[in-house]
């Protein structure tokens, strides 16, 4: 079985991770380190894309369907029962 090598990319800089290490955690190009959450990498530094921040602001920003809970001005979301709650001024009983 012919395994690749990966690196852990910490701030720009590449270090090589033991092919022990890459199979007992089942690492692979394009993941994150399970405990410190450095990008995974090939030895060209290649695999992991970070998300743009602009597209992750709208994807939380906008809801994907008509069924989804709109926000209120401050950024936050009630479901039906938390916004019946608040104007009833009671806390309901499951």
């Amino acid at each position: 079985m012919d395994e690749q090598e990966l690196f852990v990319n910490i701030e720009g800089n590449l270090y090589k991770l033991d092919p022990v290490i890459v199979r007992k955690y089942n690492l692979k190009k394009g993941s994150r380190t399970p405990m410190t959450g450095y990008p995974i990498v090939d030895a060209a530094g290649d695999g992991y894309k970070k998300p743009q921040e602009d597209q992750e602001k709208k994807a939380f920003h906008n809801p994907k369907e008509d069924s989804d809970p709109e926000s209120l001005d401050n950024g936050m979301v009630l479901s039906t029962a938390e916004m019946i709650d608040i104007s009833q001024g009671a806390d309901s009983e499951i």
